[in-house]
């Protein structure tokens, strides 16, 4: 990529930052990893599943247990952003994404036909470090 070449990831909307609960593992290895709702406690995220509806990406966390808190994480909910993808997917720009286990994404399939519909819409790919970059 050249100086001149046009990316959209780390597009970033500080005001579009917002403080969650985190269920799950809250260490830096998951931070920038796609997260969704997690419906058993109001106000709380957790990693992508898979077919999870991606609502952002997490900036940050921290486990606050020894001061006697909880998970507490920031989600970036709107950007341009760069997330892993699953292993062993084929993934191209145009095709649309949805969580896959563990705060990856995967190609969005309906009934065995990618879903062109729905999902976070790709815009670019990279194939050696296996990520591709969203608008959300």
């Amino acid at each position: 990529m050249s100086e001149f070449d046009i990316t959209l990831s780390g597009i970033v909307y500080p005001e579009r930052r917002v403080t969650f609960n985190f269920n799950g593992t809250v260490d830096d290895a998951n931070v920038g990893k796609a997260v969704s709702q997690d419906t058993t406690a109001g106000a709380t995220v957790k990693l992508t599943a898979d077919g999870d509806e991606i609502i952002g990406r997490l900036f940050s966390n921290e486990d606050r247990a020894q001061q006697g808190g909880g998970k507490d994480c920031v989600v970036e909910l709107s950007g341009g952003f760069t997330l892993p993808y699953k292993a062993g997917e084929t993934i191209a720009v145009g095709d649309r994404v949805v969580g896959a286990p563990n705060g990856e994404v995967r190609k969005k399939v309906t009934s065995g036909t990618p879903d062109t519909a729905t999902g976070l819409l790709v815009w670019a790919v990279d194939t050696t470090a296996k990520t591709v970059t969203v608008l959300l």
